[in-house]
């Protein structure tokens, strides 16, 4: 995965939390994000 497509998928994923965080609160909003992130870089590390 290249690193132009991980930051559209951190940008687009970031929308998407804000829409949630929005709805849900702060609180999920963070969990969320930090699963994100998680995921990204697990992408990232095996190289899909």
């Amino acid at each position: 995965m290249t690193l132009i497509a991980v930051i559209a998928m951190h940008a687009l994923a970031g929308a998407t939390f804000g829409a949630v965080g929005r709805i849900f609160g702060r609180d999920t909003l963070a969990f969320i994000s930090l699963l994100a992130v998680i995921g990204l870089v697990a992408l990232s590390a095996s190289g899909v």
